[in-house]
């Protein structure tokens, strides 16, 4: 049960291929909101059909962590859809003390308005240095990319918008 690890700071949590949908994502939701001292959390959901209810409540969670520093979060193929990736950048900008984050949200239907949406809750975040964000297979084009990219550009933030499948593919583009 994470609800009885409230003291730990770091979590790596790999839970992917395991058809969580949005119930279970809820589920996992409610304990992870009670890990209040995390600064930095690796979650592996990839392939758990959480759909745009369960990107919506993923983000609700993670937002109420507010002493996160560092970020990974990997939804690769999750059909989050516009909506549910809008919500959880909204939430996801709430976390203002965060510095890092790598965000995998490939092949999960986000479309153009998803993309520049998400990039709009981002690019607040005043302490983020670092940005990872893999938008691949989501309907996303070039100009719409270079449009992400400009908008989480800031002064001394590094920022890298993959559009490819496979990150270490060149073979494999959008």
């Amino acid at each position: 049960h994470l609800s009885k690890l409230q003291e730990i700071t770091t979590l790596l949590l790999w839970l992917q291929n395991n058809n969580l949908g949005s119930e279970g994502g809820k589920a996992l939701n409610e304990s992870l909101v009670k890990l209040q001292k995390i600064t930095n959390l690796e979650l592996v959901l990839q392939r758990n059909n959480l759909g745009s209810e369960g990107g919506k409540a993923l983000g609700e969670s993670l937002a109420k962590l507010e002493k996160i520093t560092t970020l990974e979060l990997y939804l690769y193929s999750n059909n989050l859809g516009p909506e549910g990736g809008s919500a959880l950048g909204e939430q996801l900008g709430k976390l203002q003390q965060l510095t890092t984050l790598v965000l995998d949200l490939i092949s999960n239907n986000l479309g153009s308005e998803g993309g520049r949406a998400l990039a709009d809750h981002l690019s607040d975040l005043v302490h983020l240095t670092e940005v990872k964000l893999w938008l691949g297979r989501n309907d996303i084009d070039d100009e719409v990319k270079a449009e992400i990219e400009r908008r989480l550009q800031r002064p001394g933030r590094t920022v890298e918008v993959g559009m490819r499948f496979f990150v270490e593919s060149d073979s494999d583009s959008e």
